[in-house]
């Protein structure tokens, strides 16, 4: 055998047959926002976007290249500078927005993504390519700034009382025109094509019927004729107990609560099948008659644990002083050997910014782990305009602000009859017979997309 140590001169060069975008980064981009000055004008200012914040996902299967956050409101799109590598160094070309031309990729010429742009990698010794569609999603509206859309709605003429309630996905809202108590209802997606539950029972609920609903494990339970009846959609209503009960008031995950005719409160766990008299922690006559509702907020700490806040008014007839609503609450735990406390009332600490009115129609509300409240002109001793104002309390029920975050829409007006909810989403809703608005923040609300995966 014979070894040559001679070198070969002929040496061959392979290129990669590899194509594909491996890394796309936005640089910093402008945002325009508008002030309001003192005098009501508008002006308008641009503030920088840190592009590279705002990360591009790859998908390599898709071929999709775009950005999971979304660019704030306002951020300019038409003139934008990124920097794209691909495998290998590959060559880059992207296609014109309006033809089928296409041009190389300069890092230092902005790109218009006002419109999903295509981009195309070569590979090295140009026997392959991967196509790419990379799409900039802005939001279309501002995430930090509360908002309203609106809708009309056709109730029949003649309402004169409404409650509204979200269960199974839709906001349910029940109207007594004086005779009978009717409900409609619209998917939570949207807030127009409203449809009426047409009852499956030959007797329609009685007028007084919406002051009694209350909703209970995505069940609606209501008070009539001295039954409990309970329904998932408004229109099938199943009897589930006879009572001799005052009006049902609030509910829970566990138990339902209601006035007796004694004027104690009471609560039931097995469906009104049997009531047993709730402990007070003051006089049961300062206990709420009329206009009242209720919100059920989980504890933020302890599972199996439930914050109930009931409020409303005492008659104008016995007690025309009273300035503030009669607010009570109370700690619901369900747990095995847990004990069932009192309910505590809460006094009003006589100061009208902080304190909850005595308004008609007081409707209450869970909003973001605390509550919301709204109602009509004052009532008696309180002197409050209608509709002045949401009020909103973190603590509670104690103490009840003005809140700027939360304003009610500006095209609103009140009505003797209109209904407040918030919905399985967060957003809340205001309704009359003629109009709804459904107002939220809208980073609260937007589907957040999963970007981490664990096998």
């Amino acid at each position: 055998m014979f070894a040559s140590c001679l070198k070969d001169d002929e040496e061959e060069t392979v290129y990669s047959d590899d194509a594909a975008i491996i890394s796309f980064t936005l640089s910093d981009l402008k945002r325009s926002l508008t002030t309001t000055a003192k005098n009501g004008s508008d002006s308008v200012y641009q503030v920088k976007v840190t592009g590279s914040s705002y990360k591009m996902y790859i998908d390599q299967i898709r071929h999709l290249i775009y950005n999971v956050d979304s660019l704030p409101y306002g951020t300019d799109v038409s003139k934008v500078l990124c920097t794209v590598s691909s495998k290998n160094s590959g060559l880059i070309v992207i296609q014109n927005i309006n033809s089928d031309t296409l041009k190389y990729y300069n890092s230092s010429d902005s790109i218009d993504f006002t419109q999903p742009r295509k981009f195309i990698a070569y590979s090295v010794d140009g026997s392959s390519h991967q196509e790419y569609e990379v799409r900039l999603n802005v939001h279309y509206e501002r995430n930090d700034q509360f908002v309203w859309n609106s809708a009309d709605i056709s109730l029949p003429d003649g309402i004169q009382g409404m409650k509204a309630l979200p269960c199974n996905g839709r906001v349910y809202v029940f109207a007594s025109d004086g005779s009978q108590t009717n409900v409609y209802y619209c998917e939570e997606d949207s807030h127009d094509g409203w449809k009426q539950a047409e009852p499956a029972f030959s007797t329609s609920l009685p007028d007084y019927s919406y002051q009694n609903v209350v909703e209970c494990n995505q069940h609606f339970y209501t008070y009539a004729n001295g039954r409990i009846l309970k329904s998932d959609d408004g229109s099938t209503w199943v009897e589930t107990s006879k009572a001799t009960l005052l009006r049902l008031v609030a509910a829970s995950n566990n138990s339902l609560y209601a006035l007796s005719h004694a004027g104690m409160l009471v609560s039931s766990a097995d469906e009104g099948a049997t009531w047993n008299v709730e402990a007070l922690d003051e006089s049961p006559s300062l206990l709420p008659i009329q206009d009242i509702s209720y919100c059920c907020l989980p504890s933020r700490v302890n599972d199996a644990t439930e914050y109930i806040v009931l409020a409303g008014n005492r008659t104008l007839t016995n007690y025309f002083n009273d300035r503030y609503a009669m607010v009570w609450s109370k700690v619901a735990e369900y747990s095995e050997g847990s004990r069932n406390d009192s309910w505590m009332y809460i006094s009003a600490c006589d100061v009208d910014s902080v304190a909850l009115p005595r308004l008609s129609n007081l409707t209450l509300a869970s909003y973001n782990g605390n509550m919301i409240a709204l109602g009509g002109s004052g009532i008696g001793a309180c002197d409050r305009a209608a509709f002045s104002q949401l009020y909103y309390s973190q603590d509670g029920g104690v103490y009840w602000r003005n809140d700027k975050n939360y304003k009610l829409p500006k095209d609103f007006e009140g009505q003797d009859a209109f209904a407040l909810t918030v919905d399985s989403k967060g957003r809340i809703w205001i309704i009359t017979g003629k109009k709804v608005w459904k107002g939220y923040y809208p980073d609260a609300v937007w589907e957040k997309s999963q970007k981490s995966f664990t096998e």
